[in-house]
């Protein structure tokens, strides 16, 4: 295979390969780059044009790196599944040569693999001219089917650049489920096919919706509602199946400054228990950068843990002192586009429209700036230049890719320093462990520039995040706990209305949820929706027996990112789940099979991601969770 310099060369390409290199882009993500990620590297109108055509040419000959074979076995799981099929095909196929309809086939293939592939989903398989892909499988997400509608967005506006000289567009149906997930003898060997009704829920929705429309299920809705604009258009008796449907139609990204307001927008927040002492941290954190000594707060927890809540809470607090917040938002959906969160802050402080002309966003960005007090035509035309706007009078077209890196760090700590003198100044980096190289690389610059300044900057993130500042002096660094079984029941009792649950209904909530208080706050929910529970004068009451709790689909997505983390080691968790929340180790070893040391090393690395304690579940989700990801062939 040749480097992707010579690719480059190959196909005109050349003047932008230390554009590439600079932003360590090689085959490895090309498949990943956007009609935004090329204008910011450089790349003309027609260039881009040209580069979209030389990659779909690469087809199945792009190395994947490190690419892990498929599962062998049948293996039951949620999943959200995304059927997309071209619109008017028959229509094409008459009016063109066999061969050129071919060739755009394949592009319109190569083109939306690449857009399925960069949401991490899997292509199963094409069905003539239509993509049948899956969001959960093999590798689990907690936030699938926001993947799954999040690459149908983009799958709708990159088929309509397929051809120059054809208008395509697809229409496109998601639905999301249990399915059972194996090799189908009938298929090739690499193939493996989901068995279920969502497969064929996907596949009736997309028929459904028009050309260039998007239709998910009503369980998808539940698990995406915050993050986009829907329209519920009614329910609609679909073929073979039996009741109707309820139709919902994706309209866009709804915009949210952050994930915690993506994930609850309007609900009504259930209450806060157990963070008092990391609120008055935050707060006293606060004070001492209102005198002058910068500080910096790394705020680090599990998923679920409340992390986005005490930053809302605590800007709740702050508000009467009208501080200048400025929020970052790193997203697991960009962390190859550099400065992505920079860019979206910057979008927002500006109210940047795309549908807008660039003279009028322009506009907008000189206003924004000369409020704070004018800047400099470069300075503007570096902003300019990372908003993708035209940079004619500010800068010149000419700069390096390396220079126009370092003037946009300069003018993004310039811009900091300067708000920072005129008025206190909260900085917000939310999911650094989302975060891209580039803004990584700001952050570092920025850190030790705070320690005289009005600032408090919080970084939140989980266990992996480890930046190389965090020993300094004006670093704080504080990790949340789990909530004890006190508190996860007081949040019960609260989010129920105060009424008084059963003894053993609540046990069970509080013993599955494991201190983890998106967990306790689910199941809880799921509880009072499910008819459980009826409610009576300050009480609830079972209305039957009490069974064990069955994990609801908002937490069945996050529950199997964990433990799909363990490749092959999840087979033990399996099974060590069908055994019960506790086991001895020597029946363990009996089922599984393996060899002493093996085994020892597997119940290790479980133990210390905290699936296992002391070779018993440590929270019951997990153990349900595994037992609904075992196939009956088991």
């Amino acid at each position: 295979m040749r480097s992707f310099d010579e690719w480059l060369h190959d196909h005109g390409l050349a003047q932008y390969a230390a554009a590439f290199r600079a932003n360590d882009i090689d085959f490895s993500i090309v498949n990943q780059l956007s009609e935004v990620d090329l204008r910011e590297l450089g790349l003309s109108l027609g260039h881009r044009e040209l580069f979209f055509a030389a990659r779909a040419d690469l087809g199945t000959t792009m190395p994947v790196a490190n690419e892990e074979p498929l599962p062998s076995g049948a293996e039951r799981r949620q999943l959200t599944v995304l059927f997309c099929d071209l619109v008017g095909s028959v229509s094409l196929a008459e009016r063109l040569d066999p061969e050129d309809l071919r060739r755009l086939i394949q592009t319109y293939r190569t083109r939306c693999s690449a857009i399925i592939k960069k949401y991490d989903g899997h292509v199963a398989r094409f069905v003539g001219d239509g993509i049948l892909s899956y969001f959960g499988w093999p590798q689990g997400h907690e936030d699938d089917a926001e993947r799954a509608v999040r690459a149908a967005i983009d799958l709708v506006a990159t088929v309509k650049t397929v051809s120059p000289v054809h208008s395509l567009s697809v229409h496109i149906g998601i639905a999301t489920g249990p399915v059972v997930v194996g090799r189908d003898e009938d298929e090739p060997m690499d193939a493996r096919l989901a068995v279920g009704a969502t497969p064929n829920l996907a596949a009736r929705l997309q028929s459904l919706a028009c050309a260039n429309e998007i239709y998910i299920s009503a369980t998808t809705r539940r698990l995406v509602a915050q993050h986009f604009e829907l329209e519920d258009l009614g329910k609609c008796v679909l073929k073979d199946i039996d009741e109707p449907v309820q139709i919902i139609r994706v309209t866009r990204v709804a915009r949210m400054p952050d994930r915690f307001a993506a994930s609850h927008g309007s609900l009504a927040l259930s209450p806060m228990i157990g963070r008092d002492e990391e609120l008055r941290l935050l707060l006293a954190r606060w004070a001492v950068a209102a005198e002058g000594d910068g500080q910096v707060l790394l705020l680090g927890g599990e998923a679920g843990i409340g992390k986005s809540r005490l930053i809302h809470l605590m800007r709740a607090a702050l508000r009467a002192g009208d501080p200048l917040v400025l929020h970052y938002q790193c997203s697991p959906y960009h962390v190859h586009s550099p400065l992505y969160p920079v860019i979206a802050e910057l979008e927002s402080a500006i109210g940047l429209q795309r549908d807008d002309s660039d003279d009028e966003n322009l506009d907008r960005l000189e206003t924004f700036f000369a409020q704070g007090g004018g800047t400099s035509g470069e300075f503007l035309g570096v902003f300019a230049a990372l908003l993708s706007l035209p940079i004619g009078g500010y800068l010149s077209a000419d700069l390096q890719p390396h220079r126009r890196k370092a003037l946009m760090f300069n003018a993004w700590l310039q811009f900091i320093e300067s708000r920072s003198e005129s008025r206190l100044l909260l900085l917000i980096f939310e999911d650094a462990h989302w975060i891209d190289s580039a803004t990584q690389e700001l952050l570092d610059a920025l850190v030790p520039l705070l320690q005289q300044r009005s600032v408090l900057l919080i970084v939140t993130h989980r266990p992996e995040y480890s930046p190389p500042w965090a020993s300094l002096g004006h670093v704080t660094s504080h990790s949340l706990n789990r909530l004890t079984k006190r508190q996860a029941g007081e949040m019960v009792q609260g989010i129920g209305g105060d009424r008084r649950w059963p003894a053993e209904l609540l046990d069970q909530i509080v013993s599955n949820a494991d201190g983890v208080p998106l967990f306790v706050e689910e199941l809880t929910k799921a509880i009072l929706e499910s008819g459980i529970v009826r409610r009576t004068d300050g009480q609830y009451e079972l209305t039957g027996p009490l069974l064990p709790l069955a994990v609801p689909a908002t937490l069945m997505d996050s529950l199997t990112t964990r433990l799909d983390r363990f490749g092959r080691i999840k087979e033990v968790a399996q099974i060590g789940a069908c055994i019960g929340r506790e086991f001895r180790r020597a029946l363990l070893a009996m089922v599984v099979g393996l060899p002493s040391a093996k085994l020892q090393d597997a119940l290790d690395q479980l133990v210390r991601a905290q699936i296992l304690f002391r070779y018993g579940y440590r929270r019951a989700c997990s153990g349900d969770r595994s037992i609904v990801e075992l196939s009956r062939e088991f």
